[in-house]
């Protein structure tokens, strides 16, 4: 060693073995305090590759400064992780007085994704219990590449030590958010072999971690330093903002609290705290008395906010004999916002994209959601319903399940909250299961979600259900596939426990579902909750539905907390409406609906109504407040150019819930008023001035329409393509043909004979569509050629329908195609 003061010695191995290493030991070095020196190892041996034969490093001690790192701040590598997490450097101190009031960490250079990260400096005595902390720090842009700085002010900024003690300086890491990737945030230097006893972790999702703190010995001195002082004799100052960054509420106006200290050895320090936030004027200044060696809370004037706003907090002390005045000003920024009645928690981005697609399309909460990521430092209990989105392999972090218990903790009857998590692993909540799950773990799983495991893989526990799943219960009617992500096996089976019920269970699963659930619910007098043991955006749709599976999943969740919170009935509709349906796909275009409740017996008086957007799969939920449980209601459809039709016969809901499907068969409708159409059933079409008939009228709206190239959403636009053409003439003309007509309790027999037409008539018309087909079997090439050519003039339609009691009979021109050609 080379410098102000020098070292040589030399150390003779005897017994190195092939393919080992072996730790050498050098006399001790005593450095020179803020002096630099050259520290070279040489190895004397004649073999066959001189170049790793010796190693350079420079040195420099400060006397400020705890740290592994060289001088030289060739920082070449990171440190990468998935989860929440300690990295921690261990140290020995020599000198009773020393105080840590600091902790520096490296950021790497160029990690864009460490921006937006949480941060804090932490410090843990030599049993690896933690004794104090940094306020959090949200990573800049600026940061990447240096130092930053996190000043110890939880309790208070001077972290006393022991002479000759050991302790475990660092940096709490939180969740990386984005992807499933890891990524580093801590840069170190290379070190090879590298030192024992160093360099450690601590794990547990970022909690108090006792004995959870473990070698990590990877081969780099992390980017780590703690400043050391002498224990000051008189010492005021900032310790906590309290909350800062972002921000909900459910008011404008708001507390606002701080922390203070005194780290005086004795007497107590009687000092003004002053809190100014802008943009805006507001100011409050506090008298506060402190203790010596200790913190006090500064409760301030409350704050009203403009909801969004960006704004800075600055907290100042001034106190006479302060011998450090660094630390009396603190600064840090503010986003308040008020909270909207649905939020949902993520880490990962393929989470937070497929539930807000389900919010968008679902609507009832489109405008009335806020999103929020795993690092959240605020209250959740703004929020009436909170979803929360375990990444894979995971178990709810310990800080944000303690804030889910909370949330659930502060429910009323008044102000009832819903709980909804979806993860894949429930292994670690269960004692039985896993030896060193954490209590408090067990005591969220079972009392807080009302779940019990039962194995990690039902998928093979299960296997006629071949990853299949559908709805018990409420949620009955969904069946889904591919729950879990298809790379793995490991999809874990519950059961209900402490009051709640399967919702989903494994398709092949007979009964209730009470032992073999891969979901429950619970709704309670205060609260509800939702278990699901999977990750939101694992969820697939069936094979035989285009239905987006989280989408499903989503929307039935939504209708059990509006039915179980308001009383509100739930009706599961599935109708597809002609033209709109395509049978090859097996999929509808979408499309909006009015679903009518009618009693049963005459006059059959509307009870309430609903309209809803039905999926590709002509599927919907549809809310009533004013039905009943127990009675039975026709259902009636209403569709923009649709047939209106009724359910067969009248139906009933059982808890709040009820399932209809149209398309099963001809007579789900009265009269069996339905269209065949591939293998499903299918309302008809071509009624769009919905007199209940489709007659003339209809085929000269819809011809008129075609002639003037109408587009966009219209009523003449039968098949649903956004613009009015052949296709849609020739729908309704078909069923013009046919005499098709809405029939219902009202309508049938007495509408038939109002109009002078026998059953006998329209059974004998019925057997004429074919040839009709026939004679107007359009011509693909010439459509397609002219079917975008607008005529000069209006013309009249193509084809006359004269109807009479005793038959039909048609006159035809030449027509408008031929006309055109």
């Amino acid at each position: 060693i080379t410098g102000a003061n020098t070292l040589k010695d030399s150390i003779i191995i005897t017994s190195l073995l092939p393919g080992t290493d072996q730790i050498v030991k050098f006399r001790p070095f005593t450095p020179i305090i803020n002096g630099n020196s050259v520290v070279k190892v040489n190895i004397k041996h004649g073999d066959e590759n001189p170049d790793n034969d010796s190693a350079l490093y420079n040195t420099n001690v400060n006397p400020s400064y705890f740290a592994y790192t060289d001088t030289t701040n060739n920082y070449i590598g990171s440190i990468g992780f998935f989860d929440a997490i300690y990295l921690l450097q261990k140290f020995r101190v020599t000198n009773a007085n020393s105080r840590i009031t600091e902790v520096k960490l490296k950021m790497v250079n160029g990690s864009p994704a460490s921006v937006g990260q949480i941060i804090k400096g932490v410090i843990l005595d030599g049993s690896g219990v933690m004794m104090a902390k940094s306020e959090p720090y949200k990573i800049k842009a600026s940061d990447l590449g240096n130092f930053v700085s996190l000043k110890i002010t939880d309790p208070v900024p001077y972290y006393p030590l022991t002479n000759n003690s050991y302790f475990y300086v660092g940096g709490e890491f939180s969740e990386p958010v984005g992807d499933e990737e890891s990524f580093g945030d801590l840069e170190n230097q290379d070190e090879d072999p590298p030192r024992p006893g160093g360099f450690f972790l601590g794990a547990n999702g970022i909690t108090p971690i006792g004995s959870n703190v473990f070698p990590f010995e990877f081969g780099g001195k992390y980017g780590i330093e703690a400043q050391i002082i002498t224990m000051p004799s008189t010492d005021v100052g900032i310790a906590s903002q309290g909350n800062l960054f972002d921000q909900y509420y459910n008011t404008t106006t708001v507390p606002q609290t701080g922390r203070v200290f005194n780290n005086a050895l004795s007497g107590t320090a009687n000092t003004t705290v002053i809190r100014k936030i802008t943009p805006g004027s507001y100011s409050s200044s506090v008298s506060v008395s402190i203790l010596a060696n200790s913190s006090a809370n500064v409760t301030f004037t409350n704050f009203t906010f403009v909801s969004g706003t960006a704004y800075t907090v600055k907290d100042s002390i001034v106190f006479a004999g302060d011998v450090n005045p660094v630390n009396n000003v603190m600064t840090g920024t503010y986003t308040p916002r008020i909270a909207k009645d649905l939020v949902f928690m993520y880490q990962k981005s393929e989470d937070r994209d497929s539930l807000l697609r389900a919010i968008l399309a679902d609507g009832r909460y489109a405008n009335n959601f806020d999103s929020i990521n795993i690092n959240y430092t605020g209250s959740l209990r703004p929020w009436k319903v909170f979803f929360e989105l375990t990444k894979s392999f995971r178990l709810v972090l310990p800080r944000v399940r303690d804030s889910l218990k909370a949330f659930i903790d502060n429910s009323t009857s008044l102000n009832k909250k819903t709980l909804v998590v979806f993860g894949d692993r429930t292994d670690g909540y269960d004692p039985i299961q896993n030896a060193f799950s954490n209590p408090a773990d067990t005591i969220f799983f079972r009392q807080y979600l009302k779940a019990k495991y039962v194995n990690d893989n039902w998928v093979t526990n299960i296997p006629a259900s071949s990853r299949k799943f559908k709805g018990a219960g409420f949620f009955d009617g969904i069946t889904q596939d591919s729950v879990g992500d298809p790379m793995f096996s490991t999809l874990s089976l519950i059961k209900p426990t402490n009051g709640s019920s399967a919702a989903f269970i494994p398709k092949s699963v007979t009964g209730s579902g009470v032992d073999s659930a891969i979901a429950v619910s619970f709704a309670g007098a205060n609260y509800n909750t939702f278990y699901m043991t999977n990750r939101f955006s694992d969820l697939r749709a069936n094979n035989s539905s285009p239905l987006d599976g989280p989408i499903t999943v989503y929307t039935k969740i939504i209708d059990w907390i509006q039915s179980i919170n308001t009383g509100v009935k739930v009706l599961d509709l599935t109708v597809l409406i002609e033209g709109f349906y395509k049978p090859g796909p097996n999929s509808m275009v979408r499309d909006t609906v009015r679903v009518y409740l009618r009693n049963t017996s005459s006059p059959f008086a509307i009870v309430d109504s609903a309209k809803g957007y039905l999926s590709p799969a002509g599927q919907a939920s549809f809310l009533f407040n004013n039905a009943l449980n127990g009675v039975n209601y026709y259902i009636e459809i209403k569709h923009r150019n649709g047939i209106e039709t009724w359910s067969k016969t009248g139906h009933n809901f059982t808890s709040n819930h009820m399932a209809y499907d149209f398309t099963t068969a001809a007579n789900k409708s009265f009269g069996d008023n339905l269209k065949l159409s591939g293998s499903r059933w299918v309302i008809f079409g071509g009624d769009p001035n919905q007199d209940g008939t489709v007659d003339l009228t209809d085929i000269i709206l819809t011809y008129n329409d075609a002639t003037n190239f109408v587009s966009g959403y219209v009523k003449t636009d039968v098949n649903g393509d956004n613009f009015v053409d052949l296709s849609d003439i020739l729908i309704a003309y078909n069923n013009s043909s046919q005499f098709v007509g809405k029939i219902t309790p009202n309508s049938s027999p007495e509408l038939l004979s109002k109009k002078g037409i026998s059953l006998s008539q329209i059974q004998e018309v019925s057997r004429l569509p074919v040839e009709i087909a026939a004679e107007t079997k359009i011509d693909n090439e010439v459509y397609d050629m002219f079917k975008n050519e607008k005529p000069k003039q209006q013309t009249v339609p193509d084809h006359m329908i004269m109807v009479k009691k005793t038959g039909y009979k048609m006159l035809k021109r030449n027509s408008l195609i031929s006309k055109r050609k």
